[in-house]
């Protein structure tokens, strides 16, 4: 149920993990927080498989997207809502190109309504596999206005576009945190 679920968030800022934990456990969800990858990464092996419901990354941008990546690698049904502080229409892309399930640019307001919204959704649809070429095709065409892209949830991405081209793709077979990383080339 969507109420009870348990949600992994990784932030290395203390104030803003507590702020992110408060509000999602205000929505009935169940927090657990890690500073840093290795550590949510740690969290992840150490937990059940299914324990977790949504991995949800405040880290900052290229951070999100290399955590994005190792948890794609080894848990690759697990729903991941990228919410960085400071985003930009590249991160949009790499994250949607590397399969994540929501991007939320972050907010500093109260209630963290749009990660809430965010988590909620990939929950409840359970979506937990790279977008569909459908999803793509969505990210790509449609919009509130010409050319605004969305990402697989439908939510408007930053302004820009949401496609990354392949010069931003990385191209090593292991990330920063020395797991290996799914080629989208493949």
């Amino acid at each position: 149920m969507a109420s009870n679920s348990r949600v992994l968030y990784v932030d290395a800022d203390r104030a803003t993990a507590e702020a992110v934990r408060d509000s999602l456990e205000a929505a009935n969800r169940s927090v657990a927080t890690a500073a840093d990858a290795e550590a949510g990464l740690e969290r992840l092996a150490a937990a059940e498989p299914g324990s977790f419901d949504c991995v949800v990354s405040g880290m900052d941008p290229a951070d999100g997207v290399e955590f994005l990546r190792a948890v794609r690698a080894e848990y690759p049904s697990v729903p991941f809502v990228l919410y960085p502080q400071a985003g930009s229409d590249t991160v949009a892309g790499e994250a949607l190109e590397t399969g994540v399930t929501d991007y939320v640019p972050g907010t500093n307001g109260p209630g963290h309504e749009p990660l809430l919204a965010a988590v909620r959704d990939a929950v409840e649809q359970g979506s937990t596999s790279p977008p569909s070429q459908a999803q793509e095709d969505a990210v790509e065409h449609s919009s509130t206005s010409p050319g605004s892209p969305r990402t697989p949830s439908g939510r408007p991405t930053p302004s820009g576009s949401s496609r990354c081209s392949s010069t931003c793709r990385r191209r090593s077979s292991t990330g920063r945190y020395g797991r290996p990383v799914r080629s989208s080339n493949a």
